[in-house]
């Protein structure tokens, strides 16, 4: 497992995609998107404002062709 070990600070809007049979990503205040691979079900809400604390992971490979991939690590509404 490759997770950079660095966390870094994410404020932003949960958004649901349609695409490739639709998922849940992350669209940063800054412009940045984010695909989480570890979204819990509660945070899964189009529009929803969250905090996260998360790290880059460099080793997962996906489908969906949006944002980085992230673990996140805390995540909270705001």
């Amino acid at each position: 497992m490759n997770i950079d070990s660095s966390s870094f600070e994410i404020q932003g809007t949960v958004v649901r995609k349609n695409l490739e049979g639709g998922f849940y990503a992350i669209d940063g205040d800054d412009g940045k998107k984010f695909n989480p691979v570890n979204l819990s079900e509660s945070f899964k809400k189009d529009g929803l404002r969250v905090k996260i604390t998360a790290r880059s992971r460099s080793d997962a490979m996906g489908i969906r062709m949006y944002g980085d991939m992230i673990e996140i690590v805390e995540i909270s509404k705001g």
